[in-house]
């Protein structure tokens, strides 16, 4: 008998525990289906408001493969590889949405700028590097970090001397390397690129430099493009490959199963028109500046690059 009111007072106590975890869930669903609502409004602010509401209260791939979406669509490229790293890293090898996930990871990778701060020899331990008002740690010197295309700020501080700033105004796939040291930035007009060789800072616009530079960033857009057409064909053979799956387990009234199928049926449709949007931009895009470029000039080629002009407002949705 005290076993068995034991366990009652237990049963008791933890019932009240697991229906506010399924409340939580619940309430995560709901907010996700709200921000998919949203989204087919083509009310963008709501719908990523939404995700990120729902995300605070459970993670899931398709929450934050909205919010990649939400991410890239402001403009904010490092932030949405960030949600693509995190959506790759939560999938299921065998999940119908990995490929497609690791594509747009990839397309970004190409497009991300990367930002490295490196202090001379000899620069006295008492300093501080701040990025955008945010501190450096020591580990963090001289290591290549994803930033957000346009200009930030950098403030450097030494015990005994004055403060310095500098403005770095960093491009879609720029690759940047600042030297600071006391007294100022060490060859101010000079920048280490990706390859590591020193090239003159972009002083202007116009010229033979413009033309270069568009036609590297040509070639860039153009494989973000190829990306796109290779997900999209992706997604569509997916597609076909579960509407079969999907009319066996809905033949009847649809079981959970067949239901979740469908989500994910949706989840790739919607992502196969965004791939194929992705592409015809790409492709377009980039085949105008690299025909419009002229020829690359050595030294031009890598501190030229433009932003993409314009863009296109993408819209995705996915399965819970």
């Amino acid at each position: 008998m005290l076993w068995a009111a034991t366990a009652a007072v237990v049963s008791l106590v933890r019932m009240p525990v697991a229906l506010a975890e399924e409340s939580t869930e619940a309430a995560a669903q709901r907010l996700f289906l709200e921000g998919r609502s949203a989204t087919e409004r083509g009310d963008r602010a709501t719908a990523c408001a939404k995700f990120a509401e729902s995300l605070k209260l459970l993670r899931r791939a398709g929450t934050l493969m909205n919010l990649a979406q939400c991410e890239e669509d402001a403009g904010r490229l490092s932030g949405a590889l960030d949600y693509w790293n995190q959506s790759v890293a939560l999938l299921e090898a065998t999940d119908d949405r990995m490929a497609l996930a690791k594509q747009r990871r990839a397309a970004l990778e190409a497009r991300v700028p990367r930002l490295a701060i490196r202090l001379q020899a000899g620069t006295p331990a008492e300093n501080e590097v701040r990025v955008d008002g945010t501190p450096l740690a020591a580990g963090e010197i001289g290591v290549s970090r994803w930033m957000e295309p346009g200009k930030h700020e950098v403030v450097f501080t030494v015990e005994g001397h004055p403060e310095q700033r500098l403005s770095v105004v960093l491009a879609e796939g720029e690759s940047r390397e600042v030297l600071l040291q006391v007294g100022g930035v060490a060859d101010p007009q000079h920048w280490r690129g990706a390859d590591g060789a020193s090239r003159a800072a972009p002083s202007g616009t116009g010229g033979a430099g413009e033309t270069g530079g568009r036609r590297t960033l040509g070639f860039v857009i153009g494989g973000v493009g190829l990306a796109g057409a290779v997900a999209a064909g992706v997604t569509g053979g997916l597609i076909m490959g579960r509407d079969g799956d999907i009319e066996a387990a809905c033949a009847g009234g649809c079981t959970p199963a067949g239901r979740e199928l469908i989500e994910g049926s949706n989840t790739l449709l919607v992502m196969n028109g965004i791939s194929w949007g992705v592409a015809a931009v790409g492709l377009g895009v980039g085949g105008w500046l690299v025909l419009t470029g002229g020829k690359d000039s050595a030294t031009t080629t890598a501190v030229q690059v433009l932003p993409l002009p314009g863009g296109a407002a993408l819209a995705l949705k996915g399965s819970f």
